[in-house]
């Protein structure tokens, strides 16, 4: 009974631990693809001209960054992906309005 209880516990702690290990997509197949050749215009068909607001830029040359590690309000390293919303850290509590003094109130 207590073996068992051991490696129920042991397993359960493997797996979770296995999930705590973030992996942002890097191995998503479209990450892999390669751009398509030039459209072709079939013969008889005339195309209006194309708008520039087609264009698609072409892409960087380096390393595409899916991720990366931030230390959260606790103290612990954490890994955020590209596609989770930006964190919002809150803005400070405002400061107490100073009192007036005296003197320097409505002049009317």
């Amino acid at each position: 009974m207590k073996t068992s209880i051991l490696t129920l516990a042991l397993s359960s702690a493997l797996l979770t631990a296995g999930c705590s290990v973030r992996d942002c997509g890097s191995d998503s197949a479209y990450l892999q693809v390669e751009p398509a050749g030039a459209f072709v215009v079939p013969e008889g068909v005339t195309l209006a001209p194309a708008s520039p607001a087609y264009l698609i830029p072409r892409g960087g040359e380096g390393e595409l960054v899916l991720g990366e590690d931030y230390t959260d309000a606790q103290g612990k390293t954490r890994r955020g992906c590209l596609y989770e919303p930006p964190r919002m850290d809150l803005p400070p509590e405002p400061a107490a309005p100073a009192p007036e003094e005296e003197g320097l109130g409505d002049q009317g």
